[in-house]
């Protein structure tokens, strides 16, 4: 089981929200830079840190559960379990009511956007690079922009989505070699496999946009 299969498990399990594994991404980069320093292998580095990443998740969940039952205890009215020993002389006083507190809400954790730690560090990344010639080296090369252009969308809107999607440091295209370049965290360990899974989705998005510009501007 892979690193982020195992901490997502946990945190579906513990209904978290969706995408959410209650830490920090730049907190995971600063702890596989310190083991890296001590030379530790990767297989240790994401062993351990799936099991802090776990640990947290558990520890939050338990002090959140805590939490919201000393919220409940607050609102419900007290029972004494014990009798009062008051001096003979003391009146009976009546019992104060306590404003009920109403549970103070938590601001939603967003996740950490990742090509904000490639931004600042670069160097925590393995980069990728498939190209796009075996479908648009053929073409006229206005006709490969024009049909780059439908696959990157509208101010790069389709990148920034599978940038976010795919965790990603940044997804690139570069005109003049024809190539596509993603970079992911080096502690991320299907980073291989989703820049196959990318390279298969993004080559069938440049083929179904060339047939289609194809068809429509030059039949």
């Amino acid at each position: 089981m892979t690193l982020f299969t195992e901490v997502f498990a946990n945190a579906r399990r513990l209904k978290m929200p969706k995408m959410h594994i209650g830490v920090q991404w730049a907190d995971i980069v600063d702890f596989c830079e310190a083991y890296e320093k001590l030379g530790e292998s990767d297989e240790n580095i994401n062993k351990k840190l799936s099991k802090a990443i776990i640990a947290v998740q558990n520890a939050t969940f338990a002090k959140n559960l805590v939490e919201k039952k000393s919220v409940k205890k607050s609102i419900e009215k007290p029972v004494e379990k014990w009798p009062i020993i008051r001096p003979v002389e003391r009146p009976v006083e009546k019992p104060v009511e306590k404003p009920v507190e109403k549970p103070v809400e938590k601001p939603v954790e967003k996740p950490f956007e990742i090509w904000k730690i490639y931004q600042k560090r670069p160097e925590s990344f393995d980069t990728f690079t498939f190209s796009t010639f075996p479908i648009l080296g053929f073409l006229k090369e206005d006709i490969g922009k024009a049909i780059m252009s439908l696959v990157i969308g509208k101010g790069g809107c389709y990148f920034k989505e599978w940038t976010n999607f795919w965790d990603c440091g940044s997804l690139m295209y570069h005109k003049k070699t024809m190539t596509i370049e993603v970079a992911f965290l080096k502690c991320d360990t299907d980073r291989y496999a989703k820049f196959q899974v990318m390279r298969n989705f993004i080559m069938g998005k440049v083929d179904w946009n060339a047939n289609k510009y194809i068809d429509v501007n030059m039949i």
